[in-house]
């Protein structure tokens, strides 16, 4: 239980009597004692979710009880038994609507990745995501803020990822408003040289809906994304869309760590030819001589970052009173990284860690929040899917110069040194073994799998390194992570070991050298909504092209299908086949229900829909569901009916809802002909006569729908179509 439980525990061993030897006793015991300790875990693992569960009851009765106790109960459930998803289904129970039930959203997701997940998560999701569903549909979006929007149509996204929403022409134009608004969420953040006590943000538990998007929120975007992509890929679906939107947070995300660093320590500068070509070895003999002059020996670029420390003051950084040698030894920031001053011990009590400006600032940022922890969890996840950065093409060009700018000022902090006299080889293995924060949140994702090998968990037990440990630790697996994307063929990023310095292979735009003259704190925020068009539209376009494609091919079978009552009256069978395919949200209308019900009392049929029906209702079937009272829309140009043409009447009042449902799922619902191939609704009928030519009655059914946009079918004729598509689909 060491290193996994955090309250005190009492472990008392009287030893052996004198004389006594316990080589036989091992013996027997053995096989006792590996069914002991097997029990002995689970009941652990047990007892800590019970005192979780104990404690969230105190704090639903109990309005001003804190809910840290029942989450920390949790997290130590999850960390003696990584495997068991149920702490995670009670922590999105604790959660509630936090962060706009984002948070509930991702412990029920992390609860099913794991590969002893809990039954009740799925429907727990499927409830979170149906309640922002109904959210997005209602009135109520008007007057809200930017971050609800960009966490609603988040959750959106994840809805159609996990339940196979067939109305993904619009998933395009979702993710593309997902990066507007997560662009402006971000800007609205305030920089460091604001923030008069980050810890303010320990308090957000206080706050049921935040006003700003906080860094945790970002943290659960990116692993609600990794999860997204994951599940795709085990039910081998597309995973372009979510790949474009993966990179694209990743870009913005690289972009406002960029903006952090140098709005206080100055950009790195490219090494010179003499660096490069082995020239500065004279400098590192000449730093030998004390008596030397340190400012004679210094770089244009190593005296901006030493000059920024009255800068650094200002922003209230304390750093230590530097010697000659201090300072000397910030001279090898860009030149030689094996100062043994530059140390961090690995496994000894004490480690020393000597401050310079670039590594005090990482510090500070990692101290503020999760903006460098998701950069590097991203980094995990392209080096563990190294195909990702051959086959985005273009669209990732600005991705690499951000990211490339980023390591740049992470690279020159030296990271093969330990203080008990031992080093670590070129490729810093021993700091790619140790288990920092984000590895711990992360555990058991199966989309980091390959990072996750690498780790050595047992070190968690043996010692806890301090927040500052593991920002240096963070500094040096960033630097091993951008090595290792260097070596990936296609990647266009160049490192050279000698001078520390990433390189961007990509090809600099016309217009980009201008803007390089100019400090990043001054770009407009229209500058910076082009890179929704330059990394997500290229990705989202060819997805929305395939898309179409795939409509056009199956013009037939389209995701709203919208029923009469003799369809549910007489074709019932074939009703429960479509709702159970999950391929088909099945919509009632209001007035179908309302005949339904002027019908009970004739026909037994008809009471045994309704039985069907109001079970579906009171289970929450997501693919089943009836008319809301604002899903209807007028036919213009069109004269209707008078009521008291019962039939007529009723038939105008479906096709109300079914043109509701057609204006709401295409671009430009102009009711064209070209729209009306390609529509998403189709209205299924049990009546033949009713797609009779020959109607006879004071209106044509087929022109009324096809004005509309609609199609009409037969729930027979549809059925067959669907049962051979899906044959010929396999």
């Amino acid at each position: 239980l060491r290193g996994i439980i955090d309250f005190p525990i009492l472990i008392v061993d009287n030893g052996l009597k004198k004389g006594k030897s316990n080589s036989g006793v091992k013996e027997k015991m053995e096989d006792k004692e590996n069914e002991g300790v097997e029990w002995a875990q689970s009941a652990v693992h047990r007892c800590l979710i019970y005192l979780g569960d104990l404690s969230r009851y105190l704090a639903d009765f109990c309005p001003g009880y804190h809910t840290e106790l029942p989450a920390r109960y949790y997290y130590q459930a999850l960390n003696w038994k990584p495997e068991a998803g149920m702490p995670y289904n009670q922590l999105g129970t604790l959660s509630g609507n936090k962060n706009f039930s984002l948070d509930s959203a991702y412990y029920y997701m992390r609860c099913m990745q794991c590969s002893q997940s809990f039954e009740g998560a799925e429907g727990n999701l499927a409830g979170v995501l149906e309640k922002n569903t109904r959210w997005l549909e209602s009135s109520a979006t008007e007057n809200t803020s930017n971050l609800h929007h960009l966490t609603a149509r988040f959750l959106y996204i994840v809805d159609i990822c996990y339940f196979e929403k067939i109305s993904q022409q619009g998933v395009a134009k979702v993710c593309e408003e997902i990066i507007a608004r997560l662009n402006v969420c971000l800007s609205e953040i305030v920089l460091p040289d604001r923030l008069v006590d980050i810890h303010i943000l320990d308090s957000m538990d206080e706050i049921k809906q935040p006003q700003y998007l906080s860094d945790e929120m970002l943290f659960k975007m990116v692993i609600i994304s990794l999860m997204c992509l994951q599940h795709l890929k085990e039910k081998n679906c597309d995973q372009v869309t979510m790949m474009a939107l993966m990179l694209a947070i990743m870009s913005q995300l690289t972009e406002k760590a960029l903006q952090l660093i140098e709005c206080l320590v100055a950009p790195r500068q490219p090494p010179l030819p003499s660096q490069i070509n082995g020239i500065s070895k004279r400098r590192r003999r000449r730093r030998m001589c004390k008596g030397s002059s340190v400012s004679s020996d210094l770089s244009e670029d190593e005296v901006e970052i030493i000059n920024s420390d009255t800068d650094l003051s200002e922003e209230e950084l304390v750093f230590d009173n530097q010697s000659d040698s201090d300072i000397d030894a910030e001279e090898t920031e860009y030149g030689n990284s094996g100062d043994k001053n530059y140390s961090l011990c690995i496994f000894g009590e004490q480690p020393s860690l000597v401050k310079t400006p670039i590594l005090t600032h990482i510090q500070h940022l990692c101290d503020q929040g999760f903006l460098l922890q998701t950069i590097k969890i991203c980094c995990d996840w392209l080096v563990s899917n190294s195909e990702v950065l051959r086959i985005s093409g273009p669209s990732s060009k600005k991705l690499i110069r951000r990211l490339v700018s980023f390591l740049n000022h992470l690279a020159p902090i030296p990271v093969n040194t330990v203080t008990d006299g031992s080093e670590s080889d070129g490729n810093n293995k021993i700091y790619n073994e140790i288990p920092i924060e984000e590895d711990i949140c992360t555990r058991g994702l199966t989309a980091l799998k390959m990072s996750h090998s690498k780790l050595d968990w047992n070190r968690i037990r043996v010692k806890c390194f301090n927040p500052r440990e593991q920002a240096y630790i963070r500094i040096c697996k960033l630097v091993s992570l951008g090595e290792q994307l260097s070596n990936i063929e296609g990647s266009n990023i160049k490192y050279n070991t000698k001078v520390k310095w990433f390189e961007s292979l990509v090809e600099e735009p016309n217009n980009e050298n201008k803007s390089k003259e100019e400090n990043i704190d001054s770009e407009s925020s229209l500058s910076k909504g082009k890179l929704m068009q330059d990394m997500g539209q290229l990705w989202l376009r060819a997805e929305v092209r395939e898309l179409e494609t795939k409509v056009k091919r199956t013009a037939h079978l389209p995701p709203y299908l919208v029923l009469d009552c003799d369809a549910l009256i007489h074709h019932i069978p074939l009703v429960k086949q479509l709702v159970s395919s999950h391929k088909f949200i099945v919509l009632i209308p209001s007035i179908v229900v309302s005949e339904l019900d002027n019908q009970k009392r004739i026909s037994h049929r008809v009471r045994d829909t309704i039985r069907w029906l109001e079970t579906q209702f009171r289970h929450g079937n997501r693919f089943l569901r009836a008319q809301r009272s604002n899903e209807h829309l007028p036919l213009p140009l069109i004269k209707y009916p008078k009521k008291k043409d019962k039939e007529a009447w009723l038939y105008f009042q479906i096709v109300e809802c079914c043109n509701y449902l057609s204006m709401c799922s295409v671009d430009n619902p102009e009711g064209n002909t070209d729209k009306n191939k390609d529509s998403l609704v189709t209205l299924l009928t049990g009546r033949r006569n009713l797609l009779s030519p020959t109607y006879a009655n004071s209106f044509s059914p087929l022109g009324v729908a096809k004005s509309a946009g609609i199609n009409v079918e037969h729930i027979e004729t549809f059925h067959g179509k669907w049962k051979n598509s899906s044959k010929s689909h396999g």
